[in-house]
């Protein structure tokens, strides 16, 4: 049976701490300089970033984006997103907060809302009852109700590949 959990926000935060360690001690041993501050402060707030992750729900990319939507240990949904080269590893360059999700259990399909200004992001994820590790993404921006762009994302998560025992 394929795993369901997608709560890597752990995961992220320590392969985040192993990566600033990792290039501390290089720049040691090159006798690089150390980071300023204002490094330091980006990296102490992208830790905190992922800090108030409790699960994280949707995680793709496409061409030019890779974006994230998070269930936080508030309750609150929210839409990270990355344009490339941007990695996750850095500060997303755009942030939506108080999404909502609407779930049809008839497709196995969950649609999460997020909104700013007259903009609303829908990122679609439909799973495929047969074959659980089949997931397919959307995501959908539309100004004052009209279609301005859509792209079919490729899903990003490892619980896909995961096994129960």
């Amino acid at each position: 049976m394929y795993g369901t959990s997608c709560n890597d926000s752990d995961t992220e935060r320590q392969l985040l701490n192993s990566k600033i360690e990792l290039e501390e001690s290089a720049a040691k041993m090159e006798g690089v300089v150390p980071e300023s501050d204002d490094i330091l402060e980006e990296k102490v707030a992208l830790i905190e970033f992922y800090k108030k992750v409790k699960n994280n729900l949707v995680l793709c990319d496409n061409f030019k984006y890779i974006l994230r939507v998070d269930r936080l240990h508030n309750g609150d949904f929210r839409y990270a997103c990355w344009k490339k080269p941007k990695t996750t590893f850095d500060r997303p360059d755009l942030v939506l907060r108080n999404g909502h999700v609407v779930e049809n259990g008839k497709t196995d399909s969950e649609e999460y809302l997020f909104f700013e200004g007259d903009w609303t992001y829908s990122v679609e994820k439909i799973t495929v009852k047969e074959h659980h590790e089949i997931v397919h993404i959307f995501l959908e921006i539309h100004n004052r109700g009209s279609e301005r762009y859509a792209w079919k994302m490729r899903d990003l998560t490892m619980s896909k590949f995961a096994i129960d025992e």
